[in-house]
């Protein structure tokens, strides 16, 4: 006979007695013990207690995986646990759906047994190195899979190991993420800023554009030195006025974006364009020494190809065009439709060169002859008197003179 202490009782004195045969088995017992082992007296005699006990055990554990499964069975993404073998022991019905298997055809099988070799073995081998590290470590890594409907998806792993009672590793534990929304937006997203971009590089000077973007605000800069190129259709008024509006924005779109490519070419940055006019600069937003030599070649590039881009564009067009070396202010104006001006002396004496020039030259100033040097060709024109300026004495850029 022996007697065990009732640990569901609050006084420490109260006993549950338990008489046992000399074979250890159950022979009789009282309430208190029946509620305490969990049966009743004619169910467990003949038993011992270690076979009671680890009945009870094995009823709570019973009772613990059901509640595990009832939680895991909510969660609407695919759960899945496997022993230390790589085995699988469970899933949600969330996974059902995924692998295309009830859960009582997917427990005993390993991922060799229900997916294509090669995929099986990319699974295995990143559960085997997980469950190398011991229980209590955490994987997440992106996978591109393919649901049981025939659908493919992009999604998120995140696995577990864990541990028995003992401490010992047990398994894993995963859940997938699905994100195949999220990529798709993020794609579309991508491109759209990736077209943002271009438009907003396409409006402003690239690094004015850059740092626009890492610091909005107000953006102006002094440079010391700049030569600034105006180009003017001579007698475009009139011949808009012959034209239906489709024409008149078809001829200047062909001449503008002839002109764009020349100035793209030579390493100048194209301003803006006014009615009829175009303007150029180098130096700007970007130092360079070569400034002139490179807005000089800009001109007369343009000069020299007028004819054949009129004739693309079906009319006859020629050039007046003019240039001025010297300080300029630049920065961007606005805060919807961002323009990047220059102003300054310079800029007008530019303009002045051009309105004040002859049609088919570059006219051009002092300034710039002297930038130039001897690597070009001028025909002086001597002093004359320039709106706004009095009188200057100007010349006529040739081109480059030849190497001889």
């Amino acid at each position: 006979m022996g007697a065990i202490s009732r640990g569901d009782m609050t006084d420490a004195r109260a006993l549950a007695t338990v008489r046992l045969d000399e074979r250890g088995r159950i022979v009789s017992l009282d309430a208190a013990a029946e509620k305490l082992l969990g049966g009743a007296e004619s169910d467990l005699q003949g038993k011992t207690l270690e076979e009671v006990t680890a009945a009870r055990l094995t009823s709570d554990l019973s009772e613990e995986l059901l509640f595990v499964q009832t939680l895991i069975d909510a969660i609407p993404s695919p759960v899945f646990y496997k022993d230390a073998a790589g085995i699988y022991l469970g899933c949600n019905r969330a996974f059902e759906g995924y692998i295309g298997l009830k859960r009582a055809e997917l427990v005993g099988k390993s991922v060799f047994d229900i997916s294509p070799r090669e995929l099986a073995e990319r699974y295995f081998a990143a559960d085997a190195k997980l469950l190398a590290c011991g229980p209590g470590v955490v994987q997440k890594y992106e996978a591109a899979v393919r649901y049981a409907d025939g659908t493919h998806h992009d999604v998120i792993f995140f696995k577990a190991t864990f541990a028995n009672r003992r401490g010992a590793l047990a398994g894993l534990i995963g859940t997938m993420l699905d994100i195949t929304d999220r990529k798709v937006a993020e794609g579309l997203l991508a491109e759209a800023m990736a077209d943002s971009e271009r438009i907003l590089k396409s409006v402003l000077p690239e690094t004015i554009a850059d740092r626009l973007k890492r610091s909005p605000g107000v953006i102006a800069d002094s440079f010391a030195e700049a030569t600034v190129l105006f180009a003017d259709i001579v007698g475009f008024t009139s011949l808009a006025s012959r034209m239906s509006a489709p024409e008149l924005v078809g001829v200047l779109n062909k001449v503008f974006s002839a002109f764009d490519a020349i100035a793209a070419e030579c390493g100048a940055e194209k301003i803006k364009t006014i009615g009829d006019a175009y303007m150029v600069v180098a130096g700007v937003p970007e130092t360079r020494e070569d400034h002139a030599q490179v807005v000089a070649d800009v001109a007369i590039a343009m000069r020299d190809s007028i004819a054949s881009i009129s004739a693309q564009a079906g009319v006859s067009l020629q050039l007046r065009l003019g240039m001025h070396t010297g300080p300029v202010v630049a920065g961007v104006i606005g805060t919807h439709k961002f323009l990047y001006d220059l102003w300054g002396d310079t800029v007008n004496t530019a303009s002045r060169m051009e309105s004040h020039g002859i049609v088919g030259e570059i006219q051009v100033t002092e300034s710039v002859v002297a930038k130039l040097g001897a690597q070009y060709c001028f025909i002086d024109r001597g002093v004359m008197a320039i709106k706004g300026k009095g009188d200057m004495r100007t010349f006529m850029l040739q081109g480059r003179r030849a190497v001889v």
